[in-house]
């Protein structure tokens, strides 16, 4: 079930200065703020919050992070929009926005490819440890910088099919060694472990 939203008056300036702290361009203002409240509390806001002045403008939120807002009001007459500059101004003098959007810039360069259960078998027995990444041994064969188990040959075949974790960087590079173009990325791989 969509979550309700509710409406609030508040100036240009402050979409404004919400629009600068976006992880990414389109990040609803809900989330913003919702990332605001969740990492400061009232004894962080001071009373001395100042309202921004400017042009009227309004923007729609949860009724949860209204609610979360009207907990960190000092007064309850005070205006929403001077809780949001109180939490704007703590959030530009910390140096979050730089990780969050890193973090996300991270998370959107990942993406999943097909392959063969065997050949997965076959990335993990090579893992250093069980937690390092599929990544780092493609890249180790790219780089021809690993030697594989003995003759493979017989243990690939079609077998069941799986997805994988990759970066878009890895992806790239191996698209760029296919024989053909709907060549199996499991394919490539496993040339990558023979010539290893």
């Amino acid at each position: 079930m969509e979550e309700k939203s509710t409406t609030i008056q508040i100036s240009k300036d402050i979409v404004s200065e919400l629009a600068k702290i976006k992880v990414h361009r389109r990040q609803p203002y809900d989330e913003v703020i919702s990332r605001l409240v969740g990492l400061y509390g009232k004894e962080d806001l001071e009373v001395k919050t100042r309202t921004l002045e400017g042009e009227g403008s309004t923007i729609k939120l949860s009724r949860p992070v209204v609610g979360k807002i009207a907990e960190l009001k000092v007064h309850p007459r005070q205006a929403y929009e001077e809780v949001i500059a109180g939490l704007v101004e703590l959030y530009k003098k910390s140096n979050l926005i730089e990780e969050e959007r890193e973090i996300y810039s991270e998370k959107r360069s990942i993406t999943t490819i097909k392959i063969s259960r065997k050949v997965v078998r076959i990335l993990r027995s090579l893992k250093v440890h069980p937690r390092q990444a599929y990544d780092e041994i493609i890249l180790k064969l790219l780089e021809s910088d690993i030697r594989t188990l003995g003759d493979i040959e017989e243990i690939y075949g079609a077998g069941e099919i799986t997805t994988i974790k990759l970066s878009r960087n890895v992806v790239a590079r191996l698209r760029r060694l296919k024989d053909r173009p709907r060549q199996g990325y499991g394919e490539v791989i496993f040339r990558l472990l023979k010539n290893g």
